[in-house]
C-alpha cells in the first residue's frame, strides 16, 4: 500500500481524456465501440464525465464496474460486506459528507485510515481537495480502496450501530433488554460472525456484547478477541467463519500436501498473510487455504493474482494452528536456487518474490485432450477402466472423446443418491452409458467448472459457461450447464463439433413441392424465412445449409448468433453478448449499416427483435431466422403475440418451414417387416388428407423397413434425417394474417393450398425406407 493518498493515482485524473476508463471496459470486451462512442458524445453534450455517464448507463454490472475502477485508478477492491465496522471508526468522516461523497472510513491503524469509495468522479467534479482536507484535519495519511454502491451502502448502517445498554462485569443475563416488552425498538442486530456464534450456542448474547465492547475498546477485529480470549474453540471459529464468508471449512491436519504446492507462494508472502496452496486444479487454477478471512489482505491478494497474473484462487478457511503446521514443511522443501524468481510490488512499495511460470500454460478454455487420451475410446469397457482409476481428469476427457466417437450431441452427468450416471444423446435419443462410484462426482464437476470458468465454491443456483477442446484435428466448443439438485449438481455438456461439414441444402431431406418452394424464396432478395420448431430439431442447420447455398462473392451474408456454432468462409459471424448490451436488437441495428444483403439471426426472442427483422426485410434484404414454435402456421400468431403488426407480417414473411429430426436406419442391416393392421390404418387416414395440390403420389402397397441391428449402428439406425412442412405465404395466408385468423385455419389453407404436413413427410420417408414408422410416431402426434 502506497504511504500515502497523494502518491496513488489521483480519482478522476485522466477521466473524459485519452486512456479513459472506457478504454478498460472497451479492452475487457464488456461494451463494443459504438456504446463506448456514444458514451463520449453523450459526455460532451451533458457536460458530464464520461464515468458518471457510464455509472447511469447501466449497461454493466456493479461487479465490472468496481473492477473497472480498481484496473483504472490502480487501487484494491475491498468487499464491505464482509466486515464489521465500528462505530467510532466510521464515524472519522460525517455521515453527511459519507454520502455526498460515497466515501466512509473502515479501518485505522496509527496515522493511517483505510477508506472504501465508490464511485471516484465525485471527488473531482464536485470538490478535488476533499481527501486533502480529511489528511489536514486528521493529520491522517489516507489508504484509498475500490468498493461498490451496494457494499457502501450496506456499510452505512455502522454509522448508527451500537449496543443499547452500557455491559460492564456486573451485569447479568437476566438485566439485558426483553424484546418481548419493547417491540417499537427493535433489538440491534449483532455483527454477522457473533451472530453465527450465538444462534450456534456457541456463545451467549451477554458474552457477544462483551466481545463488541472489548473490540471497539482496543481497535481491533472482533475474531481477535475472541481468540485470544478463548469463547471458542479454533475450530468452532473457523467454522462460523465459513458460514459468514459462505466459503468451505477444512482441517489441514491430514492431508498430504506436496511441497511443490506449498512452494507456488514464496515463505514471505505466505508468512506476511497467512495463506498456503495446499492444491493445484491446474496451471493457473489453485485451492488456498487461510486462517484469517476477516483480514482484508486475503482477499485482495486473490484478487491481485486474478488480475495480474490471470490466476484464479479458491479460498478455504482453516484454524491457525494448520496454517502453521503447513509452514513447518517450507524448511522441509528444497530451497530456491539463487536467481529463480523475480520481484513485484505487492499491495505497497514492499518487494515480494515470485517465481515465474517457465512457459506461459495453455489457456484454460483451450484443452488438448490428447495429452490424456492417446486413442479413441471405442467400447464402454475401455471407458469403464479409465473411470475405475479415480484419475478425474483422464475421466473427464475419456467421457467427451467417447462422446465423439459415439457422435453424441449431449453429455448428461447426473448424481443419484448411490451413483453417479452418465447418458449421452445419440441422434436425438438419451441413453444410459455408464455408472460411476458416487465419490467421482464432485471431482468431475469441479473438473468442468474449472474448464468452463464457472465458479467452484456456488453450488446453490444454476451456472452456464463454455470451453473448447482439441484431439487429433478435431475441434469442438461445448457449452456447459450446471443445475443443483437434490442429489448435487447435475451437469449436461453440449458438443459442438466445428471442423464438421455442414451438410448442403439438397442433403436436408427437403422433397417435392416443399423443397421447390424454398428453394424459389432463397433466391429473393428480400424478405423474412423463418425455421420453427423446438430446440434439437435442426434448425440452425437448416439455415447455415441455406446459407451456404446463396453464399457468393456478390454477396453480402451477415450472421447474429449467441453462440456462433459454426463457421462459413465468406460469411460474417457476429457473437450476440446481450450481457453487455450487445443483443440481437442491438446488432441487428449495426448490421443493417454494414450493406448486407442477407442477414441470419439466429433466433427472435423478443418485440424489438422481432420489429428490427421485419423493418430489414421489408427494406431490401434477405432475413432468415429460427422461432419456436410447434409448426410452420404457429410462426404467425406467435409474431402477433409480439406484438407485431398484422400488416407488417404479412408483407415481410416469405416462407416458413417447422421440421423434426427422425433416425435413417441403418443401411446395413435394413429388412422389409410387416405392420400391424391397426397402424396401417392410422398411416391410411393421415396419407388419405394429402390434398391433390401437392403433386404427390403414395406408393400402393406399403412397404415398411426397419434396421435389425448391427456393430454399425446404435440399434438399426445411424445418423438423421429432416421431416417439415413449408408453409409459402401466398395471398390468401396474406389475408388471413391481417384479419388475425388462428393458427388452425391458417394451416388449413395451407394445405388445401398443397402443403405437405410433417407427419405426412414423415410417413413418405417411412414407406421409401428412410426412416421407420415408429420414428416417425416418436417425432410427431399422430391421432
Amino acid at each position: 500500500m502506497q504511504d500515502s493518498v497523494s502518491q496513488q493515482k489521483k480519482p478522476g485524473k485522466n477521466l473524459g481524456e485519452a486512456g479513459d476508463i472506457l478504454d478498460i471496459v472497451l479492452k475487457k470486451g464488456w461494451l463494443i465501440r459504438p456504446q463506448i462512442e456514444q458514451m463520449r458524445q453523450d459526455s460532451l453534450v451533458s457536460q458530464k464525465s464520461v464515468t458518471q455517464i457510464l455509472e447511469e448507463s447501466g449497461l454493466i454490472s456493479q461487479e465490472k464496474l468496481i473492477q473497472a475502477y480498481s484496473d483504472f485508478f490502480k487501487l484494491p477492491i475491498i468487499r464491505l460486506r464482509e466486515l464489521y465496522v465500528p462505530r467510532q471508526i466510521i464515524s472519522k468522516i460525517p455521515e453527511k459528507l459519507a454520502k455526498k461523497y460515497f466515501i466512509l472510513v473502515f479501518d485505522q491503524k496509527a496515522d493511517r485510515l483505510k477508506m472504501a469509495i465508490a464511485k471516484p468522479a465525485r471527488l473531482q467534479y464536485d470538490r478535488p481537495g476533499v481527501l486533502a482536507d480529511i489528511q489536514k484535519k486528521q493529520k491522517v495519511d489516507i489508504d484509498l480502496y475500490i468498493t461498490s454502491e451496494g457494499d457502501f451502502n450496506e456499510a452505512l448502517k455502522y454509522y448508527h450501530l451500537k449496543p443499547k445498554i452500557k455491559i460492564d462485569q456486573t451485569t447479568k443475563l437476566t438485566e439485558l433488554p426483553d424484546k418481548s416488552k419493547n417491540e417499537s425498538q427493535p433489538e440491534e442486530k449483532l455483527p454477522q460472525i457473533l451472530d453465527i456464534l450465538v444462534s450456534q450456542r456457541l456463545i451467549n448474547q451477554k458474552e457477544a456484547l462483551e466481545i463488541i465492547k472489548k473490540g471497539e475498546k482496543q481497535n481491533v477485529p472482533f475474531e481477535n478477541i475472541i481468540r485470544e480470549e478463548g469463547y471458542v474453540s479454533d475450530d468452532e471459529l473457523a467454522k462460523a467463519q465459513a458460514q459468514q464468508f459462505n466459503l468451505p471449512y477444512l482441517s489441514l491436519k491430514n492431508l498430504k500436501i506436496s511441497a511443490e504446492n506449498i512452494r507456488k507462494f514464496p515463505i514471505e508472502i505466505s508468512e506476511k498473510y497467512r495463506l498456503v496452496v495446499f492444491e493445484t486444479l491446474s496451471d493457473k487454477v489453485f485451492k488456498i487455504a487461510t486462517a484469517y478471512p476477516e483480514n482484508p489482505a486475503a482477499h485482495e491478494v486473490v484478487s491481485f493474482l486474478k488480475s495480474k497474473y490471470g490466476i484464479t484462487g479458491y479460498l478455504h478457511i482453516t484454524t491457525p494452528q494448520d496454517i502453521t503446521l503447513v509452514l513447518e514443511k517450507y524448511k522441509e522443501s528444497e530451497p530456491e536456487k539463487k536467481g529463480e524468481h523475480k520481484t513485484f510490488s505487492l499491495f505497497g512499495e514492499g518487494n515480494e518474490p515470485w517465481r515465474p511460470q517457465a512457459k506461459e500454460p495453455k489457456p484454460i478454455g483451450e484443452l488438448d485432450i490428447g495429452t490424456l487420451i492417446k486413442k479413441d475410446i471405442q467400447t464402454k469397457e475401455e471407458l469403464e477402466k479409465i473411470t475405475k482409476t479415480g484419475d478425474i481428469p483422464r475421466t473427464v476427457a475419456g467421457l467427451i472423446n467417447f462422446a465423439l466417437v459415439k457422435k453424441s450431441s449431449d453429455i448428461h452427468i447426473e448424481p443419484w443418491e448411490k451413483e453417479l450416471h452418465v447418458r449421452y444423446r445419440i441422434d436425438g435419443v438419451l441413453r444410459d452409458i455408464i455408472k460411476m462410484d458416487r465419490k467421482m462426482h464432485p471431482g468431475i464437476i469441479a473438473r468442468i467448472k474449472i474448464s468452463s470458468r464457472l465458479r467452484l465454491d456456488e453450488q446453490r443456483i444454476p451456472q452456464d459457461g463454455r470451453f473448447a477442446i482439441s484431439f487429433k484435428n478435431r475441434a469442438v466448443d461445448i457449452r456447459v450447464s450446471t443445475l443443483p439438485t437434490s442429489n448435487g449438481e447435475k451437469a449436461v455438456l453440449r458438443l459442438l463439433e466445428k471442423t464438421k461439414k455442414i451438410i448442403s441444402f439438397e442433403e436436408l431431406g427437403l422433397t417435392g413441392r416443399a423443397f421447390d418452394v424454398l428453394a424459389n424464396n432463397i433466391k429473393k432478395p428480400y424478405g423474412m424465412i423463418l425455421a420453427t420448431g423446438p430446440t434439437g430439431s435442426g434448425k440452425t442447420t437448416t439455415l447455415y445449409a441455406v446459407l451456404q447455398s446463396i453464399n457468393t462473392s456478390q454477396t453480402n451474408i451477415v450472421t447474429l448468433e449467441d453462440p456462433i456454432e459454426y463457421q462459413i468462409d465468406g460469411v460474417n459471424h457476429c457473437q450476440a453478448r446481450p450481457d453487455i448490451g450487445f443483443s440481437f436488437a442491438e446488432g441487428l441495428r449495426s448490421i443493417l449499416r454494414q450493406d448486407p444483403n442477407v442477414i441470419m439471426v439466429g433466433e427472435i426472442r423478443d418485440k424489438e427483435t422481432a420489429g428490427m427483422a421485419v423493418q430489414a426485410a421489408l427494406t431490401g434484404h434477405l432475413v432468415l431466422s429460427s422461432l419456436h414454435t410447434n409448426d410452420a402456421a404457429g410462426a404467425i400468431p406467435r409474431m402477433l403475440d409480439m406484438g407485431i403488426e398484422p400488416f407488417l407480417i404479412a408483407s415481410s414473411l416469405s416462407a416458413i418451414l417447422a421440421q423434426r429430426l427422425v433416425r435413417k436406419i441403418c443401411s446395413k442391416c435394413k429388412q422389409q417387416i410387416q405392420m400391424p393392421a391397426e397402424v396401417i390404418g392410422k398411416i391410411d387416414r393421415e396419407l388419405a388428407q394429402i390434398p391433390q395440390t401437392s403433386g404427390v403420389k403414395v406408393p400402393k402397397p406399403y412397404t415398411f423397413w426397419r434396421g435389425k441391428g448391427c456393430p454399425e449402428c446404435e440399434e438399426g439406425y445411424v445418423g438423421r434425417i429432416g421431416i417439415f412442412e413449408v408453409l409459402p405465404i401466398s395471398h390468401q395466408i396474406q389475408a388471413l394474417t391481417i384479419k388475425q385468423e388462428s393458427a388452425n385455419a391458417l394451416k388449413n389453407k395451407a394445405i388445401e393450398e398443397g402443403m405437405l404436413t410433417m407427419k405426412q413427410d414423415g410417413l413418405l420417408k417411412a414407406l421409401n425406407g428412410l426412416t421407420t414408422v415408429d420414428e416417425v410416431f416418436r417425432t410427431t402426434l399422430i391421432e
